[in-house]
């Protein structure tokens, strides 16, 4: 399997959400690897997860463990792209205001 992100792509995410589910796409601080984007397979009760890239090649959670709630700094957003003339876009999210939306017409 690929991976879902490239090196050079963009992403849209968002610093507010209000639950963690698996299956959903995260930014993450991790003390070995930095900034991380992983999908959650398992969310524990203390706000904590598991994750694991969709890539079979990517390091999993049995090498990355728990992630820590606080270390969470994003939740991707999943958008449905029409169509691939879409402009590129450069944002450096931290800093945005909060909260933010961005739109494109």
């Amino acid at each position: 399997m690929f991976p879902t992100y490239a090196d050079q792509d963009f992403v849209l995410a968002t610093r507010r959400w209000r639950v963690l589910l698996p299956g959903d796409v995260v930014v993450a601080q991790h003390p070995r690897y930095h900034t991380i984007i992983k999908r959650i397979v398992e969310v524990a009760n203390d706000g904590s997860v598991r994750v694991e890239g969709d890539n079979i090649q990517s390091v999993g959670s049995d090498e990355l463990g728990w992630i820590k709630a606080h270390e969470i700094l994003a939740k991707v957003l999943n958008i449905q792209l029409q169509n691939s003339a879409i402009p590129r876009l450069s944002i450096e999210w931290q800093k945005l205001p909060q909260p933010y939306h961005l739109f494109h017409q």
